[in-house]
């Protein structure tokens, strides 16, 4: 069969150069024979299923070659111009009847095939590629994320495109992967289109999925909070939607503030169980999260039974759980393992506050005008148990007197003004009533429902300046003072001397 090729070809070169007395130079030519034999690698393709079209791409000139067996031919020729240089072009390309192609080879002509007015170039069909693969198969818009494509038939010179964008640094490492650099696209799924040099090409649909940038959390100020819920947390980082959700752990957070920009998220910490670590995240909208470890802590303990403020319930279950010693017990406030009077007192000098209350510590005093008050609720309520328990603390530690007292005046004797003190170990209504030394009234001094204590000192003892209930200077001499505070009475002397 190749023999009958050169002979046809022969033939036609000889009968139109010499037998019409033509002469070729050695860089151009009238006519050329552009021939070769087609070598199908794919089971799928004969040479009976093609058509061949050959091209020279300089001169813009193409026509179809014919086909002989495995073999192919087509003849140029125009003797008022040259077609063919040295240098030029040849391209030619296979195709099947439906106009699907299966092959494209080019060569330059060279010196030699101008001389010999023939250019052989053989067709090689090569099998179609095949994506199997991609990984991963998700990537940023901005483009530039590493893929890897495997599957079968890859060749050198092969082009992929996602989306309709081709992608970058197209690297062909074997005949079953290629590596590259995504192209820029837009959020959502795009085709896979992988074409080999010779124009065959395979598209996987739908096989990469462009997403944005993943969020990123930088900071979470403050990094923990009451396990009662309701503290402002701010999250730092990038890239956050503004359709973002936030979790802490499996609570999804309301209303969260996402700053425009993407790179803040204001949120209100929900309310959760148990004390320790969670996992906070930021989720976007495509699915991408950012996560980092938030902790709940108990930052109010002395709310026992976590209803927001310190009250009357808060000391029962302390006191009901009195000297027990195990773990996890509510009454255990310090948390050392045993519910003991330093838990009562810890519940009673926080009596009355409430949760997120942006006061600053109370000093001491105040802590035991918290003890009093508390103390004072427990026996109201016939609480006898922690009742009990905290006033002996208070008694034991110099803060509440044994007994009632009323003290006496200082100084005495006086002129013009003198400091009654007294005690009190309940709270009560107090007046003090003022008498001359036959019996007869001279001043009541109201001081109004008093709580339980020692007022000893100038700005809480009683204060009498030697006046009358009229405002008139008493004279000198003698007076009782007698003290009333619910059924308690006392009566002790003080001389005016002027």
């Amino acid at each position: 069969m190749k023999q009958k090729q050169h002979t046809f070809s022969a033939f036609i070169f000889c009968s139109l150069i010499f037998g019409l007395g033509f002469t070729v130079p050695n860089y151009a030519a009238n006519i050329i024979v552009v021939k070769g034999e087609i070598k199908s690698l794919d089971a799928t393709i004969t040479a009976q299923d093609l058509q061949i079209i050959i091209a020279n791409r300089e001169h813009k000139i193409s026509q179809q070659g014919l086909i002989d067996g495995q073999f192919y031919q087509a003849t140029f020729l125009d003797f008022t111009r040259s077609i063919a240089e040295v240098g030029d072009t040849f391209e030619v390309v296979a195709k099947l009847k439906s106009g699907e192609i299966v092959g494209n080879i080019s060569r330059k002509l060279t010196d030699g095939d101008i001389a010999a007015a023939v250019a052989e170039i053989n067709m090689p069909i090569y099998p179609t590629p095949e994506i199997k693969l991609v990984s991963p198969e998700t990537g940023v818009t901005a483009g530039e994320t590493p893929i890897k494509i495997t599957g079968l038939n890859f060749r050198a010179g092969v082009t992929l495109k996602v989306g309709d964008n081709p992608a970058l640094a197209v690297t062909v490492n074997s005949e079953s992967e290629i590596t590259a650099l995504s192209p820029a696209g837009t959020v959502g799924k795009a085709n896979l289109t992988i074409t080999n040099a010779d124009g065959r090409s395979h598209t996987l649909p739908d096989a990469y999925i462009y997403v944005n940038f993943p969020p990123q959390i930088l900071n979470v100020d403050p990094a923990s909070a009451d396990v009662a819920g309701g503290e402002t947390v701010t999250i730092t980082g990038k890239d956050f939607n503004a359709a973002a959700t936030i979790k802490f752990g499996d609570q999804l957070v309301t209303e969260p503030v996402i700053a425009a920009e993407g790179n803040t998220i204001t949120v209100i910490t929900p309310k959760v169980e148990v004390a320790g670590d969670i996992v906070l995240a930021v989720v976007n909208p495509d699915g991408q999260l950012a996560e980092a470890t938030f902790t709940y802590i108990v930052a109010f303990p002395w709310d026992v039974n976590g209803n927001g403020t310190v009250d009357i319930f808060d000391l029962v279950t302390v006191a009901s759980e009195f000297g027990q010693t195990a773990d996890g017990l509510a009454g255990d406030v310090n948390q050392d393992g045993t519910v003991n009077i330093f838990d009562l007192v810890a519940v009673a000098s926080h009596f009355g506050e409430t949760v997120g209350a942006t006061a600053a510590p109370n000093a001491v005093p105040d802590q035991i005008s918290q003890l009093k008050q508390a103390l004072t609720q427990l026996e109201a309520a016939r609480q006898d148990l922690p009742a009990q328990l905290l006033r002996q603390w208070l008694v034991t530690n110099g803060h509440l007197p044994a007994k009632n007292r009323l003290l006496p005046n200082y100084p005495n004797p006086f002129n013009p003004e003198t400091w009654i003190p007294y005690q009190l170990t309940h709270a009560a209504d107090v007046q003090l009533s003022i008498y001359d030394i036959n019996g007869q009234p001279v001043r009541q001094i109201e001081l109004g429902h008093q709580q339980m204590g020692v007022y000893t000192s100038i700005s809480q003892a009683i204060y009498w300046d030697g006046r009358n209930e009229s405002g008139e200077v008493v004279t000198s001499g003698i007076y009782f003072y007698a003290l009333q505070a619910g059924d308690f009475t006392q009566t002790q002397k003080m001389i005016l001397l002027k």
